[in-house]
Order: structure tokens, then sequence, then C-alpha cells
């Protein structure tokens, strides 16, 4: 997987307020890809270690019989400064990417011939790699 994007307009982003993630995810509510997804319950911020692992721990479960689409991407640098820098002298350093994520938004998906206590086991087992409160979704057509 991608860790951040390949060209920035801008090295550094500036600090979000918080009034970005009080509103619920519009448009990527419901699998696109895939038959069965991890939904997001709370606003986050989550990064790409997070990221990574959420999709290590389904793509060995899914391996041989099916597909796993991760749906979000790490697209926002976080900076900081080291502890014994004094005030001012500019923005720090860059530290590490992470993706704002809102409610209800699905972060990876998969698709695979099993039962339905198979896919519930296998979410729960993602969802308990991320930092947030999640869930396991099926796709209604």
């Amino acid at each position: 997987m991608k860790q951040f994007p390949k060209n920035l307009r801008f090295k550094k982003n500036h600090k979000l307020s918080s009034s970005i993630l009080k509103l619920k995810e519009q448009t990527e509510f419901f699998p696109r890809y895939g038959m069965f997804g991890v939904k997001i319950l709370k606003n986050s911020r989550l990064t790409f270690k997070q990221m990574e692992a959420c999709r290590r721990s389904l793509r060995r479960k899914v391996r041989y019989f099916g597909r796993v689409w991760v749906r979000i991407f790490t697209n926002f640098s976080i900076t900081g400064k080291s502890i014994g820098m004094r005030m001012g002298s500019g923005k720090g350093n860059h530290s590490h990417w992470i993706s704002l994520a809102k409610a209800g938004r699905i972060t990876c998906e998969f698709y695979g011939k099993l039962r339905k206590p198979q896919y519930m086991k296998y979410l729960e087992g993602v969802t308990k790699k991320l930092p947030v409160k999640a869930r396991g979704v099926k796709l209604k057509y």
C-alpha cells in the first residue's frame, strides 16, 4: 500500500479545525467493490501504520479465496518539533501521515466465497486493529 502522495502542492499542511470531523460521511458508507466492509462509527484520525495493520490482517484471512480493497488513503502530513526546541523558528519537520476519517466511512472491503459466521469473525479481528469503534457491514442489494 502506498504510504503518502507522490506529488504535493505544499509539503506541510495547515492545522485543521475540529469542525471538519463533526459531520457524518455522506458518500462512502456502503461497500463499493466487495461484499463486506469495515465501517468506522466515530470520527478519527487514522495513521498509515494502523491502516496497514488492518489491511494485513484482512489479507491474511482472505488469502486464497478473495480480494481486499482499501478505500482510505493517508494524505495529510503531520509535523512536530523536537522536545528541546525553543519557541518560534518556523514549523517543525514532517513526522508522519494520517487520514481524516468521518463517522460512517468504509475503510476497507473484501470479497470472497464465505458464510456469514466466517466473515463476521474476520471483521471482528480487523476492527480490533483500529483505534476507534468500527463494525463489519455487508452489502445490501
